[in-house]
């Protein structure tokens, strides 16, 4: 939740984690604006992603985790996480024409998080176009990840089509 301000429903969904056995965190983190407006909506969500890397109780337990924007819903969510239960980091591809990834959903370990996409969003700027998607795909192809076909991709509630996969 980025703009620091507490939804009743978070009450609503708190319960309902209880009541199923599961865990819930709710992080409050007012981003900066100002820097957000000067070098674009891409350094808002990594200001997000890496805050909750620094500040989340769970991810502190955890040595990977998946990262989903709060808006999307993925159908064949546990498919995936069962099909990649292996993968230590799954980066998908939106097209192959292009040299971006898809930073609505991924799956990484911390410490790869961290040691190649961690403040790197000070380098937007020397981007044209500038995107968090662009970037991660820079940084995803000078680690050396492989890149292979998934035939089993998100099926988001609006969207069904063909993914390649960063995977290692």
């Amino acid at each position: 939740e980025n703009s620091n301000t507490w939804i009743k429903a978070h009450q609503m969904l708190e319960w309902l984690c209880h009541y199923y056995w599961k865990h819930i965190e709710f992080l409050q983190f007012q981003w900066d604006d100002e820097k957000t407006k000067q070098l674009t909506r891409a350094y808002g969500d990594q200001e997000i992603i890496e805050y909750a890397v620094m500040n989340s109780k769970i991810l502190s337990e955890y040595e990977w985790f998946y990262k989903l924007t709060g808006r999307y819903w993925i159908k064949n969510c546990n498919e995936i996480i069962a099909a990649r239960s292996n993968s230590k980091n799954v980066f998908i591809r939106w097209w192959l024409w292009k040299d971006t990834v898809h930073t609505c959903f991924f799956k990484t370990t911390k410490s790869y998080f961290i040691e190649h996409f961690m403040g790197k969003w000070d380098q937007l700027p020397r981007f044209e176009n500038h995107s968090l998607e662009r970037l991660y795909y820079r940084y995803i192809k000078q680690s050396g990840i492989n890149m292979t076909i998934h035939w089993l991709h998100p099926l988001f509630s609006w969207e069904r089509w063909s993914w390649w996969v960063m995977d290692e």
